[in-house]
């Protein structure tokens, strides 16, 4: 693996911090469902926030409730502590509950506590449902979104430089795509955890830097060979349980969560014009935990799993996912009609892999070794 990968990994914010230093702006997204092409378009630098499991706990234990998931909590403190000072604002999409009210805490500190160095925030209010009044309340949201753009830069956003910066982005998912088979091949070539490592490098650098990376096939390129297994459910922001399953002998060949992959399945349609394409593409094929008609998405797990020929699937839920775990009976279905053996793995926090997990896991896939 190339050391490049590693030391974005391994400090995601540090294009960001060296655009800040150079004079531009950056604006920070939480999920997978911002449109980055628009920030970019602008001439910003868009990098996604990220948890830290190492981080000290001290404000979000009496500002956040105990249900919110672990990376929110994660990322609030790195706010409170100042570690976002760099970002002229925060954009937060209203893809899950958690992300909702994770705004409405910040605007509430913002309100009480202006001394605090808290970025602006904006909720992009996306709804991903396949309906006609939701089509037009999206792209009414878009337009609004490139309206703050451009309130921030001080210049109209030009359709060429829209159009443009969809064009670099979809080169880069193009080039992660075509880097991903490596690990999806029979047998495998590269290892989930550096597939997982140069997913997240992405929302982390400018797109032609992003690009380039991959574009200098950074994987390992080593014959692998065991248990080809699926990661399918919370988000996986740290590389912990891919590396814990792959030194039992397997290997993580797909992956069905917003920092794997599926962020880089599809490319916005440079066919229609812009802002339909955006609109389109943010509705129906980035995923998040609200994206609707569940049989299509189930639809296109089961796909996934099928084409990459897996032998089995993991469900890692967070302990305070409320949206996830309500599929899974139905998923586990699926999967036994296809005869691909699952484990589901609940509760699990964000802070550390328990041993009864670590336990578990050996036991799947000793029990599914071919």
């Amino acid at each position: 693996m190339s050391a490049g990968i590693d030391a974005v990994y391994a400090d995601r914010e540090a294009a960001a911090r060296q655009w800040k230093s150079a004079g531009g702006n950056v604006v920070g997204v939480l999920g997978a469902t911002v449109p980055v092409e628009l920030i970019a378009a602008a001439g910003m630098l868009p990098v996604r926030l990220v948890g830290d499991p190492y981080i000290a706990l001290v404000d979000s234990p009496t500002y956040m409730e105990p249900v919110r998931e672990g990376f929110l909590r994660s990322i609030f403190e790195k706010l409170m502590q100042g570690c976002y000072d760099f970002l002229d604002l925060l954009v937060i999409p209203r893809s899950s509950e958690g992300l909702l009210q994770f705004y409405y805490l910040l605007e509430h500190v913002q309100q009480t506590e202006p001394d605090r160095r808290l970025p602006q925030t904006y909720l992009f209010d996306l709804l991903q449902t396949p309906f006609e009044p939701t089509r037009v309340y999206v792209r009414a949201r878009i337009l609004d979104l490139k309206a703050r753009l451009e309130d921030l830069s001080g210049k109209e956003l030009e359709d060429t430089a829209i159009i443009a910066s969809i064009a670099r982005y979809n080169e880069a998912r193009s080039s992660f795509r075509s880097l991903n088979k490596l690990r999806s091949s029979l047998p495998p070539r590269m290892s989930g955890e550096t597939a997982l490592k140069l997913a997240a490098c992405g929302p982390a650098l400018p797109v032609e830097a992003f690009d380039d990376l991959l574009r200098s096939n950074p994987g390992e390129n080593d014959r692998r060979d065991g248990v080809r297994l699926m990661i399918k459910g919370s988000p996986v922001e740290h590389v912990d349980l891919y590396r814990a399953i792959e030194t039992m002998g397997a290997t993580v060949v797909a992956d069905d969560h917003d920092w794997g992959e599926a962020i880089y399945a599809h490319d916005v349609d440079e066919s229609r014009p812009w802002l339909d394409a955006l609109t389109d593409h943010y509705m129906n094929h980035v995923p998040g935990p609200r994206r609707f008609p569940q049989d299509r998405v189930d639809a296109q797990f089961m796909a996934k799993a099928a084409e990459t020929q897996v032998d089995g699937v993991i469900f890692y839920l967070e302990e305070n996912d409320d949206t996830l775990g309500w599929d899974y009976p139905a998923q586990k279905r699926m999967l036994e009609a296809a005869a691909i053996p699952s484990l589901l793995l609940t509760r699990q926090t964000y802070w550390s892999l328990n041993e009864k997990s670590i336990a578990a896991i050996r036991e799947f896939i000793g029990e599914i070794r071919p």
